[in-house]
């Protein structure tokens, strides 16, 4: 009986023993070589033997790669600010060293400035028109603060936003810099000439696009770190400011206008005839002359 219960009780260690083993076997083992034999379509692979296939190439290469347009959520709003200001002042050179002193102040730069004399009807003067550069973020110190540099007549502002195109620049290289990376890994493997032209083509094509768009990338950074403010200045003194007529001074002014004009033209006249008097003196007398000649021919002819 009891080698009956031994004998029973080893036929069921054995069963779950068994059993366990089944369970608790090791995983399958993933052959990756297997996967992806040498046979398989590759990059490299469409250049033997027949033409070279760029949407082909261009999928392999950049399939794990962000879309140049997913633009990542946390990143910020990017802002590219200009504005137009116009100012009188009397104080012409003052003003104008003060608007040298707020640049230099704010960390800013002229990226263009010129002075022109003029001459009007009272009295010459002068007029400043630059383009100055400044940290973004002092646009709004540096706009007010030149504003208040003499008489501010207007001031123009535009602001666009260019988040998108920043973003998607910045996508576009990183996908273009992972493609000429394993470019070069195919040129190091590559072992027929023209696959290796190919590549070589290739890789120029990649390097000019990353060569644009990091150049454009540049372009809005700096408008987009550096604020544009375009200034006009001129000179003006209080003698020059329009002042509120009445209707008897705009009457008066009118008819010195009037009188003005008319003693221009009467001017102009006669210095037109002045001109023409020594020519119209030559040519009466020539006529005079021609005359008398035709009448000496006339009277032989009589006799």
């Amino acid at each position: 009986m009891i080698k009956k219960v031994l004998s029973l009780l080893i036929i069921l260690i054995l069963i779950s023993g068994c059993s366990m083993n089944k369970n608790s076997g090791s995983a399958p083992s993933y052959d990756y070589e297997s996967a992806y034999p040498e046979s398989a379509p590759s990059p490299a692979a469409s250049l033997v033997g027949g033409g070279y296939n760029d949407s082909q190439y261009s999928t392999a290469v950049s399939a794990d790669i962000i879309s140049p347009n997913t633009v990542p959520s946390e990143k910020g709003l990017i802002f590219i600010k200009t504005a137009n200001i116009s100012l009188n002042t009397e104080a012409f050179d003052f003003t104008v060293n003060e608007l040298r002193s707020i640049v230099t102040l704010y960390g800013g730069f002229f990226e263009n400035s010129s002075i022109h004399n003029y001459v009007s009807a009272r009295t010459p003067y002068k007029k400043l028109n630059a383009t100055i550069r400044v940290p973004a973020a002092y646009y709004d110190e540096v706009r007010i603060a030149v504003e208040s540099l003499g008489k501010h007549l207007q001031t123009n502002e535009s602001s666009r936003e260019v988040s998108n195109e920043y973003y998607d620049l910045e996508s576009r290289i990183k996908i273009k810099q992972t493609e000429e990376a394993r470019i070069l890994d195919l040129i190091e493997k590559a072992d027929q000439l023209s696959q290796l032209i190919e590549l070589e083509r290739r890789l120029g094509e990649v390097r000019t696009d990353i060569e644009i768009y990091e150049s454009r990338l540049k372009q809005i950074d700096s408008l987009a770190s550096y604020s544009t403010i375009n200034i006009d200045i001129t000179e003006r003194s209080e003698e020059d400011e329009p002042e509120n007529e009445g209707f008897f001074a705009r009457l008066k002014n009118g008819f010195i206008n009037s009188l003005k004009t008319t003693l221009d033209i009467l001017q102009g006249v006669v210095i037109f005839i002045a001109y023409i008097s020594v020519p119209a003196v030559l040519l009466g007398i020539l006529a005079i002359v021609a005359l008398l000649i035709l009448k000496r021919f006339k009277k032989k002819g009589d006799e």
